[in-house]
């Protein structure tokens, strides 16, 4: 990957991780009603709307979270990204968006169960 694409990817990326943050903005301030398409849904959820707004305040901020985290695992490419061979760089890429998203999800998960 030349610098050029790396720029492209890392730009996508930072716009991917600020949606993240966008989306979860919402959820936080339970401004987000049951519904089939925007939110935290498992059926455990959909019973109550109080377990849904409890669920999805703590999920957007699990969401918010990864944005930001993404935007900080992300930064450092912009500086050694060229230097770094291309495995390394796509494996820091994949784990910069990946890995915030998967413990949000896992967390979130874990919180939704114990309600």
């Amino acid at each position: 990957m030349n610098e050029w694409e790396l720029r492209a990817l890392l730009i996508l990326l930072h716009w991917s991780a600020f949606l993240m943050i966008i989306l979860a903005v919402p959820l936080i301030q339970g401004h987000v009603p049951p519904n089939g398409v925007y939110g935290f849904r498992i059926p455990k959820l959909c019973r109550s709307e109080e377990l849904w707004y409890a669920a999805n305040r703590y999920a957007g901020k699990e969401l918010l979270r990864a944005g930001c985290l993404t935007h900080a695992g992300l930064l450092p490419l912009w500086f050694v990204g060229d230097r770094l061979s291309e495995q390394v760089a796509n494996a820091w890429l994949l784990a910069a968006q990946v890995l915030p998203v998967a413990v949000a999800v896992i967390r979130s998960l874990i919180y939704a169960r114990r309600l």
